[in-house]
């Protein structure tokens, strides 16, 4: 089937899961039913090619050299959660630019060739400016299986990067404070989005859990329990094949599909909320 699809902007519909007391949430192959499958990698497996680089200057605050070392750190914390999906990091490689429309070389618009998921900055998001984004993971998917075909993620290049533990921090030397963001954490996230998970609190009703799944950037800087328990849900240890229970669908960013790739692209976008003096956090929304 060759299914024509048009771009739009993405609304978490979620449904709450009233007989569980952690609400994580998914990406559904149906935005609009809550019972429909998740979105899934179908062996269990993806890599991720990291091109990240490093920083113009020294070592990075929690002592890593490179932008790159801290993908593998994300990676790494989500590999360690006993569930049936394991994500692999090369850095550098092959670079195959995942903007333009679909087509032999672009399994969904902007997203790349199948099975080719960069992690890059970027300037604009594939000619589209950021506006207040500071992450965009774009997941290209099967709806008639829910299997992944590729999830680029897009770093915004014109936002204060650094990696560091424990509280947002804020550069003051012009006298407004401006957030430095942790990239490692905001990685972390990201990589929920390329394993199909989506925002707990964007539910309806809202789910008030402790997540790094959130759709706030907070001082959260490890994945929580409800983050585990959603992967694990999509991933589970046992055999067999996924069967989420869970929370969340939500609206599609799509493509036009090539024969035989009937394929949905779905963008969830890290926003930066306006920040005052006292604002501790950072806005993340799907988009």
């Amino acid at each position: 089937m060759n299914a024509k699809l048009i771009a739009l902007a993405v609304v978490a519909l979620v449904a709450a899961d009233t007989r569980s007391a952690l609400g994580w949430a998914c990406i559904r192959v149906n935005p609009r039913n809550p019972g429909s499958r998740c979105i899934y990698w179908p062996n269990g497996a993806v890599t991720l090619k990291s091109f990240l680089g490093a920083p113009a200057r020294g070592p990075l605050l929690n002592g890593t050299r490179t932008w790159d070392e801290n993908t593998i750190l994300a990676a790494s914390e989500w590999n360690a959660q006993n569930a049936k999906v394991r994500i692999q990091v090369q850095v550098g490689g092959s670079f195959f630019d995942p903007c333009g429309r679909q087509g032999p070389n672009h399994a969904c618009d902007n997203t790349g060739p199948a099975g080719d998921n960069p992690v890059l900055f970027a300037n604009d998001f594939c000619g589209r400016d950021f506006g207040d984004i500071i992450e965009l993971t774009n997941n290209c998917y099967r709806p008639d299986t829910g299997t992944m075909v590729n999830a680029p993620v897009f770093v915004n290049a014109r936002v204060r990067w650094n990696a560091y533990d424990g509280p947002i921090r804020f550069d003051v030397s012009t006298g407004v404070p401006e957030p430095v963001y942790d990239i490692r954490r905001v990685l972390l996230h990201e990589i929920g989005h390329v394993l199909g998970l989506a925002h707990p609190d964007e539910a309806t009703p809202p789910q008030t859990v402790v997540a790094i799944m959130n759709s706030r950037v907070s001082n959260i800087d490890r994945l929580q329990p409800d983050d585990i328990a959603g992967l694990q849900a999509i991933y589970p240890p046992e055999p067999g094949p996924p069967q989420p229970t869970p929370s969340q669908g939500c609206q599609m960013v799509t493509g036009a599909a090539p024969p035989g790739w009937p394929a949905f692209v779905f963008a969830i976008a890290l926003i930066i909320a306006r920040l005052s003096r006292k604002q501790q956090s950072a806005r993340y929304r799907a988009r």
